[in-house]
This record gives C-alpha cells, sequence and structure tokens, in this order.
C-alpha cells in the first residue's frame, strides 16, 4: 500500500509539470502550434491562435482527468475509470458544443466548449478519486 501511495504522489507531480508546461506552451506560443498545420492568411491566423488559447486553457485539469483515471483503472474501479474517460467525450463536450453554449455565446460558445467539458470532467473525476482515495488511507 505504501508503494502505492508513493507512486500516487509522484503522479501527481509528473502531472502538474506536464499540464504547467503545456498550457505555458499553448498560451505563451500559440502561433508555433498554428503554424505546423499551415498559415493561411491574417484573419485565420488570428482565428487559429484564438482557438488554439482557448481550447488548450485546461492543460493543467485535463493531466490530472486523464491521470486520475488511469488510477481508478489501476486501484480496480473500471467502471469508474470508463466514465472519467468518456465523461469530457460524451457527456459534457458533445451538449455544451451543440446545445448550451453556441445558444448563448454563438460561435464563440463552440470555442468555449473544450475548457468548459474539460473543467467539468475533471472535477467529476477529482469527485470519484477523492471517494476512492478515503478507502485507500
Amino acid at each position: 500500500m505504501e508503494r502505492v501511495k508513493k507512486t500516487y504522489r509522484v503522479m501527481l507531480a509528473a502531472s502538474l509539470i506536464v499540464g504547467v508546461v503545456a498550457c505555458c506552451v499553448f498560451q505563451c506560443f500559440p502561433q508555433g502550434s498554428v503554424n505546423i498545420f499551415g498559415s493561411e492568411s491574417e484573419l485565420y491566423n488570428e482565428f487559429a491562435v484564438k482557438a488554439v488559447r482557448t481550447f488548450f486553457l485546461m492543460c493543467i485539469p485535463t493531466a490530472y482527468q486523464v491521470l486520475f483515471g488511469f488510477f481508478l483503472q489501476a486501484i480496480g474501479k473500471p467502471i469508474s475509470s470508463m466514465f472519467s474517460a468518456l465523461s469530457r467525450q460524451l457527456i459534457f463536450f458533445v451538449p455544451a458544443s451543440i446545445i448550451l453554449l453556441p445558444h448563448f455565446l454563438g460561435a464563440e460558445g463552440v470555442l468555449w466548449a473544450g475548457p468548459v467539458a474539460d473543467f467539468a470532467s475533471a472535477v467529476l473525476t477529482l469527485i470519484m478519486i477523492v471517494y476512492a482515495n478515503r478507502k485507500i488511507y
């Protein structure tokens, strides 16, 4: 059990590092990410930079959400793990991008669907991991 706890702490630190680095790269150097896929007109570049910055705003919670999903699977909670993995794409992203956010924010709402879904699934997964941790500790 002590080895599981140590691995858990190392995974938390590694996810924080990966999330912070990814967030800094996408927020500070979005044009580099855009250039990988091509550079069209100035309007295209302006929108693409905005999209990259918006869509990757939640890199840190997403890193933890993925980590916690794997951890739930590793400790024998396959249903919680599956629910965590599917929560972003099916439960939160689709309704947010198709129904909810575009209704209130228009096209801007489609851009914000990713960060909203990332945050919501991270919160849901955090609730599941706190419940699982109570049983471990």
